[in-house]
């Protein structure tokens, strides 16, 4: 009887660990910027450090000049092991002009959001091509001068 109870208990555990395991988990990544605050930035009349007081730091800075930057949100669902799904994504584009003040808004549309695919290319560099005996005897014979200065 002792032996019947205890396998129950083991296969009742080890089905809430397998439906558990099923249930799904929302990932947010980012900050969501919400209307409200959206509506206190306005284009030529705030600067920097009046978004960084409403909106906080933003999630990207433009590597090739400070004056654009980007607030970036994205919310999935994953369910086990099977490719997440995105439930929303939002980015947020501010530019700045002349005195820091800003100088364009804008919010790009979440149904045009793509993932970006990286392409696996190496850009040739000028120069010797050494080939792998080259490589091994290219120091054979060399030898180091010595240093008279000692």
């Amino acid at each position: 009887m002792k032996f019947q109870n205890f396998c129950s208990t083991i296969i009742t555990l080890s089905i809430l660990v397998v439906l558990n395991g099923c249930q799904p988990s929302i990932h947010n990544q980012g900050k969501k910027i919400d209307d409200d605050e959206l509506s206190q930035i306005q284009k030529g009349v705030n600067t920097k450090s009046d978004v960084l007081q409403i909106l906080g730091s933003p999630s990207i800075v433009s590597s090739f000049a400070d004056n654009k930057w980007y607030y970036v949100y994205k919310q999935t669902k994953t369910r086990a092991f099977l490719k997440p799904d995105v439930l929303e994504q939002d980015v947020v584009t501010i530019e700045f002009g002349p005195n820091e003040v800003i100088s364009n808004i804008k919010i790009l549309d979440e149904k045009k959001g793509k993932e970006v695919e990286y392409v696996d290319r190496v850009t040739p560099t000028a120069g010797h091509s050494a080939s792998f005996l080259n490589q091994v005897f290219g120091d054979f014979g060399r030898v180091a001068k010595k240093d008279d200065s000692k």
